[in-house]
This record gives C-alpha cells, structure tokens and sequence, in this order.
C-alpha cells in the first residue's frame, strides 16, 4: 500500500515537472528553533494554509529577535527573508502550474512565468 501511494505521489509530481522541486523548503540544517518554524511555515504556505503560515512566520519573526543575542543566531532578519523569498517562489509556481496543466496555447506567458520561477527559486536557493 506505501509503495503505491508514493507511485501515484510520483506520478502526479511528473505531470507539471514539480520533482524538480520536491524537497525544495526543508532547511538543510534544521538545529535552530527558527529553521523548524521556517520549515513548518514553507510547507502550510506551500499547501495554500495561509492562515496558519501567517501566524507561523509571526513567531518566526519572534523566535528570530529572541535568538538575535545568542552567539549561534545567523544574521539578524535570515529567517524572515526566506520566508519571503519562498512567497515568492511559491507565487510564482502557481502561476505556472494551471499554464502547464492547461497546455496553454501562448508559449510566451508560459515562457515568462517559468523564468520568473527559476529566478525566484534561485534566489530563494541562493540565501
């Protein structure tokens, strides 16, 4: 039963070329308070759970000024920047999935839409 699950996972992932993105939003390290909170708020933003993400990247912002003095803390306001940079990408994902999905006829937009997805996964990838 698991392993048809994670087919049928994988095979609606290869209808819009999401594999490509998959594991994007799990912080590579995830020791700090504010990277467990920073990975439950992409995922609840991800999943169109925008209520609860809003209310996890206000603790965010607290866990963030809170951890600010501790001599482990990253600069000040990280947390809080990938946070937006992943509003972004994830903006721009869903404009380019129903383009995808659609067969949309103008390559253009769909052209433009898929760069502006890149750039901002770059830029999300890149912080």
């Amino acid at each position: 039963m698991g392993n048809q699950r994670a087919f049928d996972i994988k095979e609606r992932l290869a209808d819009d070329g999401s594999e490509l993105f998959k594991n994007v939003g799990v912080p590579e390290f995830n020791r700090r308070l504010t990277d467990k909170i920073l990975s439950a708020f992409n995922h609840a933003y991800s999943v169109g759970e925008v209520e609860i993400a809003e209310q996890l990247r206000t603790t965010l912002v607290k866990a963030e000024r809170k951890a600010h003095g501790n001599k482990s803390a990253r600069q000040k306001g990280y947390a809080t920047k990938q946070a937006e940079l992943w509003m972004r990408f994830v903006k721009a994902r869903s404009r380019y999935r129903p383009l995808v999905q659609a067969k949309a006829m103008d390559s253009q937009e769909m052209s433009v839409a898929f760069e502006e997805m890149k750039e901002a996964y770059k830029d999300w990838s890149m912080n």
